[in-house]
């Protein structure tokens, strides 16, 4: 990939310094902040105008670098947020190109030592996938082992990644796996991972009930679908009657090369007047009759899969009806 261009201006730092020196708090996220030069300039820049001042940096922890290093032996009160998707070393490679899991975890042990020594915060944030639901469970342990906070992120986009845009049999038996883990806990810290685990699961509760209702609607709509296709075909017919203007409604639909119910044309068509419509088919090129019948088929579509109330997860999605 091309490096990326750095769009801040050059006293971007002089210019924030009057704001840097009444924050109580900053956070940096990225990227992964670790990678980019401009925070470890803010952050020397804060420890000399404003030592006291709480950083909550948001890390992948795959990079350690000797600027890193430098940066945990300052006189700064850093708190960290590792984003850790699995820790299974093969799934962790499928979610995270070129991620190392050992890496990870070695210098996740360099944050809680140096959380521990300051008295600063841990925290672990996991994005429920398809590749990681069965080990959901596994990060309360984890996280408890190390005396971080656990929060499961939502996942909305890509939408055929995410938990949320499955079947509701498949929602049923992760629910199932899910609701199989019981926690309890007696500490402050692995109370609010408990938490976390439990909205988690009630979470995923409501897409198997929104994907029960979805997919009811789903069949619904496709039933109609059917049936107002085979009307529209009979009144076209009735309405032209020439086998060769039919003929060539047929092949230009076919042509199209729209795989998602093309016949949703006929619907667009039944509803032209006769004259309106020999006439366009004798007279639109080919390819012109082609881009035309694709207007009237996105019409049509929309007509019928976006009247489907989606919920606001649902809306990233473009591909959930067959």
């Amino acid at each position: 990939l091309p490096a990326v261009v750095n769009k801040l201006p050059d006293d971007f730092l002089e210019q924030f310094e009057p704001i840097l020196k009444n924050l109580k708090s900053i956070e940096l996220t990225g990227g992964d902040p670790l990678l980019i030069k401009t925070y470890y300039e803010l952050l020397h820049l804060a420890e000399s105008i404003n030592p006291l001042i709480d950083v909550l940096i948001t890390t992948n922890a795959n990079t350690f670098t000797k600027e890193t290093e430098d940066l945990l032996n300052r006189k700064m009160k850093l708190s960290f947020n590792v984003s850790v998707d699995s820790l299974n070393e093969d799934t962790y490679s499928k979610i995270r190109c070129n991620g190392s899991l050992k890496t990870a975890l070695k210098n996740i042990d360099r944050f809680k030592e140096y959380t521990q020594k300051h008295n600063t915060s841990l925290g672990f944030l996991v994005c429920p996938l398809k590749y990681n639901w069965k080990e959901l469970p596994d990060f309360v342990g984890f996280a408890n082992k190390h005396g971080a906070s656990l929060s499961y992120h939502v996942v909305f986009k890509p939408a055929e990644h995410a938990l949320w845009s499955f079947s509701s049999v498949e929602l049923e038996k992760i629910l199932k796996h899910l609701n199989s883990f019981q926690f309890t806990s007696d500490n402050f810290i692995g109370n609010i991972n408990v938490r976390s685990y439990n909205s988690l699961v009630h979470l995923i509760e409501s897409w198997y009930k929104k994907a029960i209702v979805r997919e009811q609607k789903q069949v619904e709509t496709l039933q109609k679908i059917k049936t107002d296709i085979q009307s529209a075909k009979n009144t076209l017919f009735q309405n032209v009657k020439s086998s060769s203007i039919i003929e060539k409604i047929e092949t230009s639909i076919s042509k199209t090369k729209i795989s998602e119910h093309p016949d949703l044309i006929y619907i667009a068509l039944s509803k032209k007047d006769k004259k309106e419509l020999v006439e366009g088919i004798n007279t639109l090129s080919d390819m012109e009759l082609i881009e035309k019948l694709k207007l009237y088929y996105s019409e049509i579509y929309s007509s019928y899969f976006y009247t489907i109330q989606f919920s606001d997860n649902d809306k990233y999605q473009n591909n959930l009806l067959p």
